[in-house]
């Protein structure tokens, strides 16, 4: 008779699921990635332990050259601005994500009746979940600013338990995912009688029961704290309020951003506020080198396609180069209905060779691709030097891209008040576009 499969053997399971860790994490990274998040991933790399990622950036040439010799020197070994080449640093602090995969003691005895490989098929099936949901929320992360914001409210009304959202975000909910709202989404605390928000239990969040794609429908549970059914009752929940994921916002009046800071943070179509006094480190305002180019594409009412071509020709005056626009998938839709003015090509992007399908569009040095992401909200997009090594977008992390959290020697857990056990994996990283003036924003993009 052949070797039986006990229980003694779970170890042995678990050592060998672990041995693929790595391998499992780029298999997993590579299905369906979207091609915003591989844009960051390309540049991918592991940077250390500090607090804070380093990124050295130079952003003008300085003036000291001029018809007459003596002012030319005056500059030069002045202390003034423009003395010498323009030079500062990012210092982007690191966000993390927890992740925990739970396996029932139960579930897991019944499998090893079965043999070895549905042990192991228990174990991995529940990793990938987690390591998937991981890069989803990395993926909405990469199109905004850090704050958590998954959405904003277009509808929401007295005795509805739900909303609607913008269809261009409604598939940024997950089941189970717990929401809080905020009248802004950068200052202020949370709606909410209770004010506990992302700091104490349940508090105000509420929870997402489902989805309706074709409506921008978004159904909550019955909030457990306090029998809740109504956010807009409960707590004054409003149109164009914004959606928080849970523990991803602050509940304070000056909150912090909690998130890796995508490309909304980096190069925000609505420009730099003049109340920012200082970003990653540096003073931006009114450095278009260090904030991007912004354009606004209901100025001449631009059509899809004019908005991009146009920018590209920005992109050319100010000295860069677009190898890729980014935009909605309803924006892409839009714009690939005028088939006079664009053609399907196939693009690769990031380390793995992925593969996307996207259009062209005139550029002042050829055609430049254009891609739609899932994850992008409708009416913005951007342009720039995706794929370049350089100036291209950065995705710096601790480690892997996933870390199992096994600083004391156990990748595997007993749950000390249960009978379960659990795997912990975490991301700590930051998101970085050391060349934010190579890149081109557009907003307000038509809708038809």
């Amino acid at each position: 008779m052949g070797a039986t499969f006990t229980v003694g053997d779970l170890g042995g399971v678990f050592s060998q699921v672990m041995e693929h860790q790595n391998r499992d994490i780029v298999d997993i990274w590579t299905q369906a990635i979207d091609p915003l998040l591989a844009a960051f991933e390309a540049q991918s790399s592991n940077d250390g332990l500090g607090r804070a990622f380093i990124t050295r950036v130079e952003y003008d040439t300085g003036v000291s050259a001029n018809a007459q010799y003596t002012l030319a020197n005056d500059i030069a070994t002045s202390t003034d601005l423009g003395a010498a080449a323009l030079r500062g640093r990012w210092s982007t602090n690191a966000a993390k994500i927890e992740a925990i995969a739970m396996w029932d003691r139960d579930s897991m005895l019944a499998a090893v009746g079965d043999g070895p490989g549905e042990v192991v098929d228990i174990v991995t099936r529940e990793r990938k979940a987690k390591i998937a949901y991981v890069r989803h929320l990395l993926s909405i992360m990469a199109a905004e600013r850090g704050w958590g914001r998954i959405s904003t409210i277009s509808v929401i009304a007295s005795g509805q338990n739900y909303f609607t959202v913008p269809l261009s975000e409604v598939s940024r909910f997950r089941i189970g995912m717990r929401v809080v709202f905020g009248a802004t989404e950068a200052t202020g605390t949370l709606r909410g009688a209770d004010g506990t928000g992302d700091q104490s239990g349940w508090g105000n969040a509420w929870t997402v029961s489902g989805t309706v794609p074709q409506t921008g429908k978004v159904v909550l549970e019955t909030r457990s704290a306090d029998s809740a059914t109504s956010p807009y009752d409960t707590d004054a929940v409003r149109n164009a309020d914004t959606v928080f994921i849970q523990g991803f916002r602050q509940n304070t009046a000056s909150p912090t951003a909690q998130c890796p800071i995508g490309m909304r943070g980096w190069v925000d179509p609505s420009g730099v506020s003049s109340g920012e006094t200082s970003f990653m480190g540096l003073d931006r305002r009114n450095i278009w080198q260090l904030s991007g180019i912004t354009m606004d594409a209901s100025a001449g009412s631009l059509s899809i396609a004019d908005a991009l071509i146009e920018g590209n020709m920005l992109a050319e005056q100010y000295d860069t180069e677009i190898d890729t626009w980014m935009v909605s998938v309803y924006d892409y839709a839009t714009l690939i209905r005028d088939k006079e003015r664009v053609k399907l090509v196939s693009l690769n992007i990031g380390p793995y060779s992925v593969g996307f399908d996207g259009v062209e569009v005139l550029g002042g040095k050829g055609k430049v691709r254009v891609t739609p992401s899932k994850y992008i909200s409708q009416g913005i997009c951007w342009g720039g030097p995706f794929n370049s090594a350089e100036f291209g977008p950065m995705l710096k992390h601790n480690g892997e891209l996933v870390n199992t959290d096994n600083a004391d020697g156990n990748e595997y857990l007993r749950m000390p008040t249960s009978t379960a056990f659990q795997q912990r994996l975490f991301f700590r990283g930051a998101m970085v576009v050391p060349g934010p003036g190579k890149f081109v924003t557009i907003s307000n993009l038509p809708t038809t």
